[in-house]
């Protein structure tokens, strides 16, 4: 395992003692203790965990949203604030396939909407649901 050659020919072997040794630790301080060995490294900021980081909710990243469907919880906004402006979001997300009719409408083919939804083009459904 010393040269290229013998870490890819012991690849499966290597990756299965990285995997169990990574397993054990917390990933902060294993980033931590491999910036400190020399490694370039950093936590992934996995997008669903975000919101629990203390540093983007001070800074206020995150806005409330009371969306008719999901109800109420926290969205990204924008990482920018103006005296002016009090939150980004103004309205809920839209649900799949909301404003299909309204899109198609106001590029004239309004007519084409039962043909897209008869061949599964758009729908409001995810397919197979």
């Amino acid at each position: 395992m010393l040269t290229a050659e013998g870490r890819r020919a012991a690849h499966d072997e290597i990756d299965a003692r990285l995997a169990a040794w990574i397993g054990e630790r917390d990933v902060d301080e294993l980033a931590e203790q491999l910036a400190a060995s020399g490694v370039p490294t950093a936590a992934v900021a996995v997008p669903r965990d975000q919101i629990h980081n203390p540093q983007l909710r001070h800074r206020r990243l995150f806005e409330e949203e009371d969306h008719p469907i999901t109800g109420t919880h926290l969205v990204p906004g924008l990482p920018v604030r103006f005296s002016r402006v009090s939150r980004w979001n103004r309205r809920p997300s839209p649900t799949l396939g909301q404003h299909n009719d309204e899109i198609l409408a106001e590029i004239g083919l309004a007519d084409a909407a039962p043909r897209l939804r008869e061949h599964g083009i758009m729908g409001d459904r995810v397919a197979g649901s």
